[in-house]
Parts: structure tokens; sequence; C-alpha cells
């Protein structure tokens, strides 16, 4: 269950590396829905999602009696997220950006017919990677746009749901520069501190556009 797109393809290349059907959901609600109605082994869910985030996901499922495996995505280290999921029935959290080494560790202690990876050489793969690089680059002056529009309308959790998808997806996809300042602007945000958020904005639109133009 995930609702930036960049992450669900990101996912989905490396779940079919090792022979793992994904059922996708781009919102806790359609998550339960098919959780419910689909004989899946393991449930990855993303915290903050529209509509129904990842705890009230979670905590839904539990009171159901599902019972299968749930993990967290999560590109927060607080305290208090952490243990929000734990106190929803989540087994466990995957930090995002996703290491896929530690996805795969999961993978191979909740399935029983995970397969072995294949090598990244293999040119398919590559290409694959690749367009989904293309596609998040291609995304980055809208997105850009976006933050700074809303920033000037004052328009707070907007800019902070799109500094926290950057921070998600950006390092995994080759960019960790660019995840570590979504990091710094989300935390100012929260910190409602203007001068640093003034600050780490400009740092997040001049990292986007190195990348747009390199």
């Amino acid at each position: 269950a995930e609702d930036n797109p960049d992450n669900m393809r990101l996912m989905g290349r490396y779940l079919r590396k090792v022979g793992v059907e994904m059922v996708p959901a781009e919102n806790g609600r359609i998550a339960v829905q098919k959780a419910l109605t689909s004989s899946v082994n393991l449930i990855l869910m993303d915290h903050h999602m529209p509509e129904m985030e990842g705890p009230e996901a979670i905590r839904m499922l539990r009171q159901t009696g599902f019972r299968r495996p749930i993990y967290s995505f999560t590109a927060s280290d607080a305290k208090a997220d952490l243990a929000l999921l734990e106190e929803a029935g989540s087994d466990g959290v995957l930090a995002k950006p996703v290491d896929r080494n530690k996805l795969y560790e999961l993978l191979a202690s909740c399935l029983e017919h995970e397969e072995e990876a294949q090598p990244e050489s293999d040119q398919g793969e590559e290409d694959e990677l690749k367009a989904i690089v293309e596609q998040f680059v291609r995304s980055l002056p809208e997105r850009m746009l976006a933050l700074r529009t809303h920033a000037e309308d004052n328009e707070w959790e907007e800019v902070r749901h799109i500094a926290h998808q950057l921070k998600g997806i950006a390092g995994a996809l080759g960019y960790p520069e660019l995840t570590e300042k979504a990091r710094e602007l989300e935390a100012s945000i929260k910190q409602g501190d203007r001068p640093k958020f003034e600050l780490h904005l400009e740092s997040v639109l001049d990292e986007s556009e190195n990348i747009v133009n390199s």
C-alpha cells in the first residue's frame, strides 16, 4: 500500500525480482479492502497516505481478525510515529528510502517461496530501473512548482506532503542528497521555524534543479 507512484513502481521491481506477486493499493482504505478480499501473505503498508493512513488501516485489519504479517514503510524516525505503528498492530518497520537487502531479508522471513534475486546486470531490469529514475526526474519540475506555490500560499501540509514523498524515494533512486534536504525541509515545517524553512526550501529547489539539468 503506497500512494507515491515512484515508490510503487520501485517496489514492484524489487518484488518481481524474487518472484513475489504484488497486489497494489494506493491508499489505506483500498489496502484494507484488498487484504480482506484477496489471498495475501504479507502486507507492506506505507505510513502516510490519503483517505486512510497506515496506522488506521492496520488497526482496522487487526480488529477484523487479520493475523498475517503487516510491516510499515515510514520515512520518519520519530519515536511517537514508531510507537503509533506498533500500537496499531504493525509487526515491524522498514525505513524509507527502502534498503533492498533489508526488504529481501523480510520477505525471506515471512514468505515460504521467496526466490533468489536475479543479478543486477540483467539488461531488462536495468532498463526498468532507468525508466523509473527518468520518470522521477521528469516529475521534478512539476513538484518544485507545487512546492513553491504551496509555500507562497502558506499551505504547509501540502508542502510537508511533497517533502515527505521526496524524502522517501529520492535516495532509493540514486539521489541521497535530495532525500536529506527534503528531510530537513520537512523537519523545519514540523518545528514551525520559518527562517530554516525558507533556507531548506531553496536547498530542495536548487538540488532538484541540479538533478533535472544534469
